[in-house]
């Protein structure tokens, strides 16, 4: 097989620039792994060869920590932040999901079920269907509570759940963040070092703890 170190450089350097770092490792990574699987296969005429993956570059590098709200700014900003952010803050901490992923919601994404609760009586339950840009994983996520009595509160302006002041749906991550940027700096919050990924943080340490 003609395939080097260099080789796979050059195309995850690619992958980089069109799709970004995470894309390009998930493709050195299956690089790495067909290689491996290479040595079942007679037909795959490896040679004396390693693994071409090995001593690559890695693409995605971590920008930075992002840092988990503390309760207290997190209840401010519930209470006082534009009421459209306050949902795009709610559904970006009980999903635990991207921006990205979450400005993309639908209100066709979310399916209503009658299901048994622990004593057999119905209760109903609500479903978010999640596609994550950067896995292109499909996942069906089970609402807390909190979060389905918000969205039933939520006016249906469009399609999309997740709007802003002028009634439209967010152009994407990048404006979503902003918005709440401004938000935590007129709650004198601007200076804690929070950010919209930070709810991922927040998410995470508050189910750690239970």
């Amino acid at each position: 097989i003609d395939l080097t170190s260099e080789k796979v450089d050059h195309y995850t350097k690619k992958i980089w620039r069109r799709h970004g770092g995470s894309v390009a490792d998930q493709q050195k990574s299956m690089i790495s792994l067909l290689w491996e699987e290479g040595t079942d296969h007679a037909e795959v005429k490896r040679g004396d060869k390693i693994n071409p993956t090995i001593d690559t570059k890695t693409r995605y590098k971590v920008k930075r920590i992002t840092k988990a709200w503390e309760p207290s700014a997190h209840t401010k900003f519930l209470n006082e932040a534009d009421p459209t952010v306050v949902l795009a803050a709610e559904v970006l901490y009980f999903s635990a999901q991207r921006g990205g992923d979450c400005t993309k919601l639908k209100w066709t994404d979310l399916q209503d079920v009658i299901e048994p609760d622990a004593d057999g009586q119905p209760i109903r339950r609500v479903r978010m269907r999640i596609v994550q840009e950067k896995t292109g994983t499909v996942m069906w996520h089970r609402l807390p509570q909190p979060l389905i009595e918000q969205l039933d509160l939520a006016p249906r302006i469009c399609e999309h759940i997740l709007t802003n002041k002028w009634r439209r749906k967010w152009a994407n991550a990048t404006t979503l963040s902003h918005a709440i940027r401004r938000n935590l700096n007129k709650l004198g919050l601007g200076n804690e070092g929070y950010s919209m990924h930070g709810m991922r943080s927040t998410a995470a340490r508050d189910v750690a703890s239970i």
